[in-house]
């Protein structure tokens, strides 16, 4: 923000975001269609994650408050699922965990809540200060989630309920449980003469001593493959952003060989026999999703959008469709006015 020199005026910079559910079918004739409808802040989505029965759990702003809601995979049966006074989001959806989102306290603080998949049973699990979901574990037995007050620091707790385990300093949005749930992918932030290192680890996922993985510099979206026995991650080669692998036993070699734009996401079939992955082409950096194989070969689109963004992306739980967030954001200039300046 910036004041003119009377005080009357503040000039800002409003950001727009406009996003909905949008579903790609990658098994049988592809066909991509739109399933919610929001429109600027109202209903625009925010996270999502795909449940059980062909539902998806998404987060969005309605009638002054945040909440959580589902939507069927064909756009039918909208519903919502956490409808409260106290602001819900960052669902999450595990079978044998249920439900598992943020929700704001009457201090205001974020906590970590667990539900049935239709919302009912709702139980508090977390009680520190702005607590955030990190990941949770496939067979949804346990949360790593992050607190404000250690930011730099990972935290468990069972979805049953107990006490939060500290597990590692860590940067906590590159953290994953192992497909087997039994390992966690992290960055260990530690200090080497004075500066912060930034150092990628695999720990036991009850704590306990880590080991180095050795992974390039600069990578981005590290995941691992469905077998457990390798990560993938973007990383740039030359001119352009592709996907590599690093087997754990082994060196990392290329995955994908676009030849044009940057590889910005990617995420595994359940089945683990295709990727998805979101390219930025183009000089107005139109974002589309494409297909491989789990070596990488037959690249398929299967969007073809000539603008705009997509944000998240995943899979349905039967890996036929391709669940993602599409839309628009804008920035512009606006001028406030008509405010009574107090001095302190």
């Amino acid at each position: 923000m910036s004041p003119t020199s009377d005080g009357s005026t503040i000039s800002a910079v409003r950001v727009r975001e406009e996003k909905n559910l949008w579903v790609a079918r990658v098994n049988g004739p592809r066909s991509v269609s739109q399933i919610t409808f929001g429109s600027d802040e109202e209903g625009n989505v925010r996270d999502f994650d795909p449940g059980p029965d062909s539902t998806v759990y998404f987060e969005t702003f309605r009638d002054g408050t945040l909440q959580i809601y589902a939507v069927g995979l064909n756009g039918s049966g909208e519903r919502s699922i956490t409808a409260d006074a106290k602001l819900s989001l960052n669902p999450w959806y595990r079978e044998g965990a249920g439900l598992v989102f943020q929700r704001v306290g009457d201090d205001l603080s974020f906590n970590i809540w667990r539900a049935d998949a239709n919302g009912e049973n709702a139980r508090q699990l977390t009680r520190g200060n702005a607590e955030r979901i990190v990941d949770v574990s496939p067979d949804g037995s346990r949360i790593l989630f992050s607190r404000d007050a250690t930011p730099d620091v990972l935290w468990s707790v069972p979805v049953g309920g107990g006490e939060p385990v500290r597990l590692a300093v860590s940067s906590n949005p590159s953290a994953r449980f192992s497909p087997d749930g039994k390992r966690i992918f992290h960055v260990l932030i530690h200090d080497v003469q004075g500066q912060g290192e930034f150092t990628p680890q695999i720990i036991p996922a009850d704590g306990g001593s880590g080991t180095t993985v050795p992974l390039p510099k600069r990578i981005t979206d590290p995941a691992w493959t469905p077998d457990g026995r390798a990560l993938t991650y973007q990383t740039a080669l030359g001119d352009f952003a592709n996907l590599q692998i690093l087997p754990l036993d082994g060196s990392p070699r290329s995955l994908t060989h676009f030849t044009e734009g940057r590889v910005t996401a990617h995420r595994w079939s359940p089945d683990g026999k295709r990727i998805v992955v979101r390219r930025k082409i183009g000089e107005s950096g139109t974002d589309n999703l494409w297909v491989v194989n789990a070596d990488g070969s037959d690249p398929v689109a299967i969007t073809d959008f000539e603008s705009g963004n997509i944000g998240n992306i995943r899979w349905s739980s039967d890996g036929s469709r391709v669940v993602f967030t599409y839309g628009s954001t804008t920035q512009n200039v606006v001028l406030i006015r008509g405010f009574k300046a107090e001095k302190s």
